[in-house]
């Protein structure tokens, strides 16, 4: 056996050999798993008796439960949005409306496969997202055809009148929307690779969605929907006392005079809500940051360090301490398993996995709880085993996370030529961190100073004993490693034989003794040749872009990183970096950043097109403006929720923002289309505005309360990865629906208005 071993592996404490299988892509993980396990049977009644096959981590398992529970969301967020729009809309219409979601993902599902994406949580959550817009655009359709009818057209009139008029519109409302996304898919880090499905399911959902609308809607309503009243019948009632308009009763009444209000002081209500906005940035300060939350695997791990130049079979023996207890069924029932590597950190099965560094003292435990629930208890009951029955093993169990950082951690790189002054400052830092109430796992990556001993060769005695440095450096190499001196045979088997120093090798006084070979058939004590100067040194150099680098980290009990490092900061910028010194943000800080910059790098060149696009749309300048000039504005209510309800701004929950400002756009698209509409049938701005704004009150209240509620299930029960993003949707859209049907009218009338009096006076 390697003495000392080679990182060791170790199963439920029992030695063990690791064998990783990797998929392929684009194959099915639940086919590969079973696959996986019938082969795994067969391969066990093949063994020797005491040989065992067990699975350290079965990822087709986990990601089976992962998927099964973002599809059972979206199939709870479908049924809430087909009950809501027919409970608005009526069965029959709701039905045709609702049949549409549906088809959408269907064909976004033939879509996706011809595109080789496969069905994981993020392109379900790209659907679901998108569902917003896919009942707006059938929302709308089916709106217009129902008053179409309603004003005596024939069905098939109304259907074609529809889809010609606004067919247009919503092809670029959803180009627009996808424009917004694909800053996401060019991301150019892992970002953009943990994005690109979402982008690519976007693309093909909206403009499934945007065609089922405009060819589908129209021929569903022709069949199924019921003829409207025959034109003279429509004269008659319009003349009847009787009847009364439908814009005049209800919600549209209390709406009609909120909005005559709004456009009576448009300046004051744009100034304020400019101030809301901008209240509302300053706001952000307050909400917590977090990039991706922990992972809902009932997986734990743990990070073994002991003091710097132990033993590898040291570090063996401190860590089968713990595993030896994590295996005790009796004292830890809710560990299922538990799998050691000594030395690294075993193969990589996780997108965001953080492994240890390869070292003599360090170790990587994965436990595998009964259940995710149990995982924090069980992470607080090993932390108190480690600090109670192996004080000499610094161990840190954490709960994996989503993201490419761990959560929680905050680093600081600090980089400069001379080691000592980099212990300095990283034991200034240390001390701050200690200070933090709740502040844990501080550590630095270069651990403690080491003794290191350096054999310094006397050339002139080795030439009078007749030795050379090489035969000096086989009889090191030898005694510590070994040296293979020939071989044993038996049959077609080969066994080495190495000849290599004793059990006291690392006794200073052995080494000084240790016999070197001459070149007169001899040998002398390698201190007759040689002397010995001990030094105290780190026991590893890190570097960072080739300078070296010291990094210190940290976590807080109480809080996120991002507060952390705001208490660290001032200590950071009081540091003397002069003399070529610089210090860095890691950690979680840092992957934020990273993560948050990477989403808008390439924003500009998508708000340049979606501009070109919408100045094409309209052939105006004006017109665009006053939508682009909306999109800002769900801040106010995305600020709203995060705070009210105790949400972090999350990765996903920018997600959230580029879908919620898909939504205003696609709004303020249709509305606008609509006033242009009004105004060539009317002279008078402001009743045009209002009008147009009646006609659009029901279809955008309509799809702010479908999307609204189809994301209450995400918000229950899709867990911390996607609650964010519905907090955000959810109060951004309920504010973002009240500044489309005020803020847009409001905003068009002041700008238009100077012009219609110029008209006026010009025709005067």
């Amino acid at each position: 056996y390697a003495d000392p071993p080679q990182q060791p592996v170790f199963y439920d404490n029992d030695p063990a050999v690791v064998l990783s299988i990797s998929m392929r892509s684009h194959y099915n993980i639940e086919k590969f798993g079973k696959e996986v396990k019938e082969k795994v049977a067969a391969l066990q009644t093949t063994l020797p008796a005491g040989l065992q096959i067990d699975y350290a981590t079965f990822q087709p398992d986990l990601v089976t439960k992962s998927v099964n529970d973002a599809v059972s969301n979206l199939f709870q967020t479908i049924l809430v949005v087909l009950a809501v729009v027919m409970i608005f809309l009526g069965f029959r219409t709701g039905l045709i409306v609702g049949s549409i979601v549906p088809l959408t993902i269907l064909l976004s599902l033939l879509f996706m496969t011809l595109w080789g994406i496969d069905l994981q949580r993020m392109s379900i959550a790209a659907i679901i997202i998108a569902l917003g817009l896919l009942v707006d655009n059938g929302i709308v359709i089916a709106e217009d055809i129902r008053r179409n009818l309603d004003h005596g057209f024939s069905k098939l009139d109304s259907a074609l009148m529809a889809s010609k008029s606004l067919g247009l519109p919503l092809l670029t409302s959803s180009l627009t929307t996808i424009l917004a996304f694909v800053p996401l898919a060019m991301a150019e880090n892992s970002t953009g690779e943990f994005l690109y499905s979402l982008s690519q399911v976007i693309v093909t959902t909206l403009l499934s969605s945007w065609f089922l609308a405009v060819y589908a809607m129209p021929v569903l309503c022709y069949w199924f929907l019921e003829e409207g009243a025959p034109p003279k019948q429509a004269i008659k009632k319009k003349s009847e006392k009787s009847e009364v308009s439908p814009y005049e009763q209800g919600f549209y009444k209390i709406y009609r005079k909120a909005l005559e209000k709004i456009i009576a002081f448009r300046v004051v209500f744009v100034l304020f809500m400019v101030g809301l906005l901008v209240v509302s940035i300053l706001s952000f300060k307050f909400v917590t940051k977090q990039m991706l939350p922990y992972s809902d695997r009932n997986q734990l791990l743990v990070y073994v360090d002991l003091p710097a130049g132990s033993t590898v079979q040291k570090t063996v023996d401190s860590t089968r301490l713990l595993t030896s207890w994590l295996s005790d069924k009796n004292l830890n029932p809710e560990i299922e398993s538990n799998i050691a590597y000594i030395g690294f950190g075993g193969p990589r099965f996780y997108l965001s996995l953080s492994p240890p560094n390869p070292g003599n003292n360090v170790a990587f435990v994965i436990v595998n709880a009964m259940s995710v629930e149990g995982v924090p208890e069980l992470t607080s009951k090993i932390d108190r085993f480690i600090k109670t029955e192996i004080p000499e093993m610094s161990g840190s169990p954490k709960a994996m996370w989503l993201g490419s950082k761990e959560i929680g951690l905050v680093e600081y790189r600090i980089s400069g030529p001379d080691v000592a002054r980099l212990y300095e400052l990283s034991a200034i830092v240390e001390a701050q961190f200690k200070k933090i109430p709740g502040t844990y796992s501080i550590q630095n990556d270069w651990q403690s100073p080491v003794v290191r001993i350096k054999v310094e060769i006397d050339q002139d005695r080795a030439s009078r004993s007749g030795v050379s440095s090489e035969s000096i450096a086989r009889s090191l190499s030898a005694y510590f490693e070994g040296t293979e001196i020939s071989d044993y045979r038996e049959g077609d088997k080969r066994l080495p034989i190495i000849v290599r120093g004793d059990a006291d090798r690392n006794v200073l006084s052995t080494l000084r003794t240790l016999p070197v070979p001459t070149d007169r058939d001899t040998s002398v004590p390698l201190m007759q040749v040689a002397n010995f100067e001990a030094s105290i040194q780190p026991d590893k150099l890190m570097r960072f872009d080739q300078a070296r680098t010291i990094t210190v980290s940290a976590k807080n009990r109480h809080l996120q990183a991002t507060e952390l490092h705001e208490l660290v900061l001032p200590t950071i910028n009081a540091l003397d970096l002069t003399g070529g010194y610089e210090v860095e943000f890691g950690g979680e800080v840092e992957g934020s950043q990273k993560a948050n910059a990477a989403l808008v790098d390439n924003l500009p060149f998508a708000l340049i097109a979606i501009l070109i696009l919408l100045i094409w749309q309209f052939n105006s300048f004006r017109r665009p403006a006053i939508i682009l000039l909306t999109i800002p504005l769900v801040i106010i209510g995305a600020v709203i929720g995060l705070l009210t309800m105790n949400a972090f701004l999350s990765f996903t929950a920018i997600l959230g923002l580029y879908s919620l400002a898909g939504i205003i756009v696609n709004n303020g698209i249709v509305l606008i289309d609509r006033i242009d509409i009004e105004r060539e049938k009317m002279d008078n701005l402001q009743e045009a505005v209002i009008k147009a704004c009646l006609a659009r009150f029901r279809p955008i209240l309509i799809t702010t309360l479908t999307t609204i509620l189809g994301l209450i299930p995400l918000a229950v029960s899709g867990g911390a990865l996607w609650y964010p993003m519905a907090i955000v949707i959810m109060f951004g859209l309920a504010v973002g629906s009240f500044l489309t049907l005020a803020f847009v009218p409001a905003l068009y009338v002041m700008l238009f208005s100077p012009i219609v009096s110029l008209k006026k006076a010009i025709q005067k």
